[in-house]
């Protein structure tokens, strides 16, 4: 009698374990979402092409007693490759002389954007630029030529629609430089460059008035 009433009890607790297990799964069910970890998103403006005024040519050519102007034009070509061109000019005075430089520049540049969202974001970048120097103001006029080379890393960002900031830093190597004059450091300007750019977006501009 004890045996049989040991085993009526043993079945019931190996029952009851049983459905225990069987319901723990429909108790812990929640239809709530896993946390995710915020990660910010990155938004694709679209866009492809920039045209773009150099004014630093401008900022140097007043600093020295002249003037000057660059314009760049970028396309996209691969999602995450673009090229970039560009045509410069200036006249200034070369520093503790009567002497002047006229010059004229072209440059090519090559961009890679990790990211693939148009010509935003984080970008890298090498880009090499030949400069032709013509001085004048003596007897005996002189010609130069700088070719140099740029790797460059930096950030584009739109803000307020039409405008965009590109804060860039590279290392301007000069490959070639036959130095005629040797004070037309000014121009030359090797070493580390930092600088903060700001561009007009025309397009979205015209956009906006003539919709």
């Amino acid at each position: 009698m004890r045996s049989l009433k040991y085993t009526f009890i043993k079945k019931i607790k190996l029952t009851v374990l049983s459905a225990f297990f069987l319901l723990i799964p429909f108790f812990s069910y929640s239809d709530e979402k896993p946390v995710k970890p915020f990660i910010p998103e990155i938004q694709d403006h679209g866009l492809s092409h920039v045209f773009s005024l150099d004014l630093s040519y401008a900022l140097m050519g007043l600093k020295n007693n002249g003037w000057g102007i660059g314009v760049n034009y970028e396309q996209k070509l691969f999602r995450y490759m673009s090229v970039k061109g560009g045509i410069s000019h200036a006249t200034f005075q070369i520093k503790s002389s009567d002497i002047f430089c006229t010059s004229v520049g072209v440059s090519l540049t090559a961009f890679y954007y990790p990211f693939g969202k148009g010509l935003e974001w984080l970008y890298t970048g090498i880009g090499m630029g030949t400069d032709f120097l013509n001085y004048f103001g003596t007897d005996n006029p002189q010609k130069d030529v700088i070719i140099s080379v740029i790797p460059e890393i930096g950030w584009k960002q739109i803000c307020f629609t039409h405008f965009m900031l590109d804060f860039c830093c590279g290392y301007k190597f000069i490959v070639q430089n036959s130095n005629l004059v040797a004070n037309d450091a000014d121009y030359v300007n090797s070493g580390f460059q930092f600088g903060v750019k700001i561009k007009i977006l025309w397009r979205s501009v015209f956009n906006s008035i003539f919709k």
